[in-house]
């Protein structure tokens, strides 16, 4: 009997530390790794939040959680913009992006090779050439050998600039590369191309080059400048919830948060606020620190034609009911879907620059969450 209750006891200790750990664990994550990030913004440590926003923030999250404070002090020291429905990261982590999306058929929709087939009726960058599961095809699906693919492309390149990347997990620019071969002798383009088939192995795509609408190459000439919008099903209605533009910084070719990539919200017309925000340190500019591109006054072109096309695009996703979009605008007006995203995505810096994600909408998500009034 006495080894039996010593027994129960240990299995209701083991629960509850698992239980415990499984609720807590990405709570203390979420957190540390944000306050590492604005403990580097000085004046993100200086702010202070009133006691009536405190009380108004808890009051607000009541039914639902009990809140950290942490992101709503440093999304409201950013923007000016003092509302208790900004939404912390460990709780959209947690709670509300699984709850709208499923994780367990994120891999398919958001590998690179098989948006040609998901989004055909949406201008993309164009395909030159796929490695699916080890295995070569054209951009029509075509089976192709390795010399056949090697041949193709090499002979595509001589003439024009082209992008390699990995088609699944290519977030935040990771290896992609932009290759220039353009006068270089065939031989020499064969040998590089041989090895980086080679290193990328499989799961890779190979797109033509794609030159981006002056206005964004002012923003940064060097990278591919990318409009970031948030999108969300609720009751069968698609709704444009944030807009930011993503820009590189430092000479880099992609956008990503490594190479202190920078955002500038921008409202429904197309006007750039007056500032953009660092990713890496959150250090406010008025103009892009690199290029010295002047934010304020500056209208986005084809914003409409991107609000459209996210709206009719998002419908072919059925069971990711939150999605973002990257959006480039090329030399014709026109915009191109690069990539989505359905799980981890970035919310701080479409709050950070634009309020709280949900705005309006926030209650009636986190009923669905959460099952509260």
């Amino acid at each position: 009997m006495f080894k039996e209750k010593v027994l129960a006891t240990l299995n209701d200790r083991y629960y509850f530390l698992k239980n415990y750990l499984h609720d807590n664990l990405p709570k203390i994550f979420y957190r540390t790794a944000f306050n590492k990030k604005i403990r580097r913004a000085e004046y993100i440590q200086h702010f202070k939040l009133s006691s009536d926003y405190i009380d108004e923030i808890v009051s607000f999250w009541k039914p639902y959680e009990n809140v950290n404070l942490l992101w709503h002090k440093a999304f409201s020291a950013i923007s000016g913009i003092q509302d208790p429905r900004y939404i912390p990261e460990d709780i959209f982590y947690k709670k509300i992006e699984p709850t709208l999306n499923r994780y367990d058929l994120a891999p398919a929709y958001v590998d690179k090779n098989m948006s040609d087939k998901l989004f055909h009726a949406f201008k993309r960058p164009q395909t030159l050439l796929r490695n699916m599961n080890g295995l070569y095809y054209d951009a029509n699906y075509q089976l192709m050998d390795l010399q056949e693919a090697l041949s193709f492309i090499k002979s595509y390149a001589k003439e024009h600039k082209i992008i390699m990347k990995p088609s699944i997990d290519s977030g935040a620019g990771k290896n992609v590369k932009v290759l220039d071969f353009r006068g270089i002798k065939p031989v020499i383009i064969l040998k590089k191309l041989t090895k980086l088939f080679k290193d990328y192995d499989k799961d890779f795509i190979v797109q033509n080059f794609l030159y981006q609408h002056d206005l964004f190459g002012q923003m940064h000439e060097e990278s591919l400048n990318t409009i970031r919008l948030i999108s969300l099903r609720l009751n069968g209605k698609i709704h444009i919830l944030s807009r930011v533009v993503r820009m590189g910084n430092n000479g880099s070719y992609t956008d990503n948060a490594k190479s202190g990539s920078i955002t500038c919200g921008f409202d429904e017309k197309g006007y750039l606020n007056s500032y953009a925000v660092n990713h890496w340190n959150y250090e406010i500019y008025e103009k892009h620190p690199y290029s010295h591109f002047e934010f304020k006054g500056k209208i986005l072109p084809s914003v409409t034609e991107s609000f459209e096309l996210v709206r009719k695009a998002h419908e072919q996703l059925i069971y990711f009911d939150l999605v973002s979009w990257d959006i480039a605008i090329d030399r014709l007006n026109e915009p191109n879907l690069i990539e989505i995203g359905v799980n981890i995505q970035d919310i701080n810096y479409h709050q950070r620059t634009n309020g709280p994600l949900f705005g309006s909408l926030t209650k009636e998500v986190l009923k669905k969450v959460y099952g509260q009034p």
